[in-house]
């Protein structure tokens, strides 16, 4: 982390292996940077021969949700891949017997879209539409001189003390290239998010996300390949965005429960909307 004028530049370089297959390993190494360009890149790489047991640990995190490729304009195009990743995370935290974390994440969506209180990592952005509805602009991704950027419309729900956020709808700008492959009428999105106050006090929180994608020339050419690799760099940036943005959770979940009058302020805020 550095600072440069008013601006604030983060940048984390990340290597993780991935079991992709009982026969795959995708090693990724990403250098994340954000201040003005604000970018998500990536570099991959396979080695083969990988054991069959070693895979059996990622039957621990189970999907939430499966595709739909209603989205997509060709449905029945061969070249459609499907992009999944999948990360829990778990965060201590202290709950505070009068302001139990499972009260406070019933609110929190009321909040996320306050920059004082919710400072989004990674150049993300997150704006309010209503009661039940949020934008989450993510990160920007960044392949070579190739780049994109979603926006999507989340909404949320709770279903007895845990949170959950849905979202099916997105839209996609990037550079020319990625406008002249018309990415609009060629993917889908599905994506789930849960929070909830673990048994031991912790902050859980579990996310699914998959996409299917119909792969323009010269991609779908090499689908066995690009499959893997583009999941690679999904799941790394669903693992660090899931982690960072438990961190904002926890510390504004301190702030709540810390003071009884700050609790009474953001209540009459919210009423006044």
């Amino acid at each position: 982390k550095s600072s440069r004028g008013a601006n604030t530049v983060y940048s984390k370089e990340i290597t993780s292996e991935r079991i992709m297959s009982p026969t795959m390993k995708l090693s990724t190494k990403m250098t994340i940077s954000t201040c003005s360009t604000k970018t998500f890149s990536s570099r991959s790489t396979f080695s083969k021969r990988i054991s069959p047991q070693k895979c059996s640990h990622h039957k621990s995190v189970r999907p939430l949700l499966v595709t739909a490729k209603s989205e997509i304009k060709n449905k029945s195009s061969p070249n459609i891949i499907t992009l999944r990743a999948m990360e829990r995370v778990s965060k201590r935290v202290q709950s505070v017997p009068d302001a139990p974390l499972k009260d406070y994440l019933k609110l929190c969506p009321q909040y996320f879209s306050n920059k004082a209180l919710y400072k989004v990592p990674l150049g993300a952005s997150i704006a309010r539409l209503d009661a039940q509805t949020i934008v989450l602009e993510v990160p920007r991704l960044q392949f070579f001189d190739v780049w994109l950027k979603a926006k999507s419309t989340t909404t949320h729900r709770i279903a007895g003390d845990e949170l959950f956020f849905f979202s099916d709808t997105s839209s996609v700008s990037g550079s020319d290239v990625v406008k002249g492959l018309q990415l609009e009428d060629r993917y889908a999105i599905s994506a789930e998010v849960q929070f909830r106050e673990d048994a031991d006090g912790s902050l859980g929180a579990r996310s699914t996300v998959v996409i299917d994608v119909d792969l323009p020339e010269p991609f779908a050419s090499i689908n066995k390949l690009a499959g893997p690799a583009a999941s690679g760099v999904l799941q790394n940036m669903v693992s660090l965005f899931l982690g960072e943005f438990c961190k904002l959770i926890i510390a504004d979940y301190i702030r709540w429960s810390s003071s009884a009058s700050e609790r009474s302020r953001r209540q009459l805020q919210e009423a006044s909307r």
